[in-house]
């Protein structure tokens, strides 16, 4: 008997497909997450604010059951689940935590592939963000906290007034398999 273990995993989806996988899972009843961010595109000189993926083909889930495991690979524009060797890639509950509080409240964010060396740990204390911890570094010349998805060789940047945040005592950067 195949044994199922429930935890956050990543679906790796076609390009664009993101919002239908993630609007069917969630008609399934099947816990999905797709964080987004609002970016200004121009079209035809018109400026407009639009929502894209945070993270361009994924989409976060945590099917309940095998059955719901299975689903997530029936969906149209699925290629499959994030591995790493012959297992399903498991995300952290705290980065899924932290990317649901961004999505929720709607800040704006930046994502980065670079390789941002470790800061400071730090846990935003005041604002729509109380509560959210991450890293304090510098990025092109700008303060701001850094949510790592290393799964996904991602840092999620956000701008923040340092005078809302709070050192966390005793407490040293996240690891790399966090």
């Amino acid at each position: 008997m195949i044994s199922f273990k429930q935890q956050w995993c990543v679906l790796y989806t076609r390009p664009r497909f993101e919002n239908k996988v993630a609007e069917e899972l969630k008609s399934k009843g099947v816990s999905c997450l797709l964080p987004k961010t609002r970016v200004v595109r121009e079209y035809k000189n018109q400026r407009r604010l639009v929502e894209l993926p945070l993270f361009p083909s994924y989409v976060f889930v945590c099917p309940e059951s095998l059955n719901d495991y299975y689903l997530g690979l029936d969906l149209k524009g699925v290629s499959g689940y994030v591995k790493v060797g012959n297992e399903v890639a498991a995300v952290s509950k705290q980065i899924i935590d932290s990317l649901m509080m961004l999505d929720q409240k709607k800040c704006a964010v930046e994502l980065c592939t670079e390789d941002i060396a470790k800061g400071e740990v730090v846990m935003i204390s005041e604002g729509p963000l109380t509560g959210l911890s991450g890293e304090m570094v510098e990025y092109k010349g700008k303060s701001k906290v850094v949510i790592r998805v290393n799964l996904l060789q991602s840092n999620v940047l956000i701008d923040i007034d340092t005078h809302k945040l709070k050192r966390m005592p005793g407490t040293f950067p996240f690891s790399k398999a966090s």
